[in-house]
């Protein structure tokens, strides 16, 4: 066997050893460096969400309950026997009640309307949605120039009627019509009124040679509204100078010159002259309302189109999310409303007693139905006024007692709450009773007991400590790491955690790493 070699060998398990004492360190270097790294930052991801409230209270013995609604109505329907079994939450009897579900069911619309409203302000305009606000204000400006082209049309037709009214029907009663001297060509038994028709007939040939010359300047592109409120002056100008044509045609002399069936026939030419300028006074008030409302829908419309493309305000994200606020405490409060006109077994046990009948009127305290419950035993406990908003009957406890350890269990639901508060060392309490949903030998009268209610559960949800979120300007942000840079962003949040962790409504996706220290 070969010596070198075996005395180098002696050397080799601790070149091994150091070999991987040297690798221990750069692992531990380079998994605590890492570690550090992700203590730093926080996933976010989606999970079960609990929010709970912590009682304790005595056993008691469970006695029989008398059941009856907390409003009047009529009785509708009575689902159960006496000495039938019943599960909790049973429904027993129930009032009229189409009007409440109807109203709850408004209330829960309502409710996902707010909350979709609040996602899309949180998202921001569409690519479809500022498609639409753009095609929009074309389809206004297209709107606008038909108005402008039909108020110019107007004003010109207008002038047109005008002109042939009085150069073709009127002037026909004149001699020199156009002169300084105009002269009327029939007798009239009202020698002033005559002179002054005279006198106006000079006055409008000056409106109607002014107005021809502003005509001119009509385009689409010129102040139509001006030229549009000229037209309308001119337009009274003419009518009446032709009111006054037809007075001093009423009180005309037939003469062998003018007889009866000319003046007749100037009655008749007159009264079709005043049609034509009333039909074109009601085509131009109609062009000049027309154009107005365009340019208010194309004003309007390049608003919206603004609005859109700026995106919603802090101001209106937070008032949105008011609005789901509200749309939930409606919707518990239509709940509320509808819970009253049911009776449900508020624990597992048997019918003892039915006074209800169905097309009777029930009076709210009345008593209607009596339940002896099965458990045995019940814990009568007393919730603080801080914490009475937040439950409610039906949630379901988890009970523990002192006698045997928090690890053993057992479960209950809230049976009733006292409406009428309990003063406990000076701080407004409220009655609650808790209900065993199984029976136990183990539970006995006068125990302590430990009980969890779970006022709200939900799965899936977005949530993170509380901490973490801060008011930042009268919003509530958190600190993303983007990439290597890290960025404020707003988040609108709901209910607490029993745990501390705050529920995120929206402004966080699964994946986002948050800042956490």
């Amino acid at each position: 066997m070969n010596t070198a070699w075996m005395q180098r060998s002696k050397y080799v398990p601790y070149i091994v050893s150091g070999v991987a004492l040297f690798a221990t360190v750069i692992i531990g270097i380079s998994y605590w460096g890492s570690r550090t790294e992700v203590e730093n930052t926080l996933v976010v991801t989606r999970e079960p969400f609990v929010q709970q409230v912590s009682v304790s209270g005595r056993v008691e013995a469970a006695n029989e309950v008398d059941l009856g609604f907390s409003q009047s109505g009529r009785i509708a329907r009575v689902l159960v026997k006496e000495g039938q079994a019943v599960g909790q939450g049973v429904l027993l009897a129930e009032v009229e009640n189409g009007d409440a579900a109807a109203i709850l069911l408004q209330r829960e619309a309502a409710l996902d309307r707010a909350k979709a409203q609040l996602d899309a302000l949180v998202r921001g305009a569409r690519p479809e949605e500022l498609s639409l606000k753009e095609s929009a204000v074309s389809s206004a400006r297209a709107a606008l120039a038909s108005a402008n082209q039909a108020l110019a049309d107007a004003i010109l037709s207008a002038y047109g009627v005008s002109d042939g009214a009085i150069h073709a029907t009127v002037d026909q009663f004149f001699s020199n019509p156009k002169s300084l001297t105009p002269q009327i060509s029939f007798s009239s038994g009202n020698a002033a009124l005559k002179s002054q028709v005279e006198s106006d007939r000079i006055t409008v040939e000056s409106v109607l040679t002014a107005w021809h010359t502003r005509n001119a300047a009509v385009t689409l592109s010129s102040d139509l509204v001006g030229a549009a409120v000229s037209a309308q002056v001119s337009l009274q100008e003419v009518t009446s100078f032709i009111n006054d044509i037809s007075s001093l045609l009423a009180v005309s002399i037939p003469t062998t010159a003018t007889p009866q069936a000319t003046l007749d026939a100037y009655k008749t030419s007159v009264q079709t002259a005043r049609t034509s300028v009333n039909s074109a006074i009601a085509t131009l008030t109609a062009a000049s309302k027309a154009q107005s409302a365009a340019q208010t829908g194309l004003v309007s419309a390049e608003r919206e189109l603004a609005l859109t493309r700026a995106g919603a305000s802090a101001e209106d994200i937070r008032a949105q999310a008011a609005s789901v606020k509200a749309a939930e405490a409606d919707v518990l409060s239509a709940s509320s409303q509808f819970s009253k006109t049911q009776i449900r077994a508020p624990f597992a046990g048997t019918v003892s007693k039915i006074a209800a009948k169905v097309g009777a009127t029930a009076q709210p305290g009345e008593q209607q139905i009596s339940v002896i419950g099965s458990g045995g035993f019940q814990i009568e406990t007393f919730v603080p006024e801080i914490n009475i908003s937040l439950i409610k009957v039906g949630d379901p406890a988890v009970i523990t007692f002192d006698s045997y350890g928090p690890e053993v269990r057992f479960d209950a639901k809230i049976g009733s709450i006292e409406l009428g508060e309990t003063l406990k060392d000076g701080v407004p309490t409220y009655k609650t009773i808790l209900v065993f949903t199984q029976a136990d030998e183990r539970i006995r009268s006068g125990m302590t007991a430990n009980a969890l209610i779970t006022t709200l559960e939900k799965q899936d949800v977005i949530a993170i400590p509380q901490r973490l979120v801060v008011q930042r300007e009268g919003m509530q942000v958190v600190r993303v790491l983007s990439g290597e840079a890290v960025l404020e962003r707003t988040v609108v949040t709901g209910a607490v955690s029993s745990t501390g962790d705050i529920e995120i409504v929206s402004g966080l996706s699964v994946g986002d790493l948050l800042i956490v220290d």
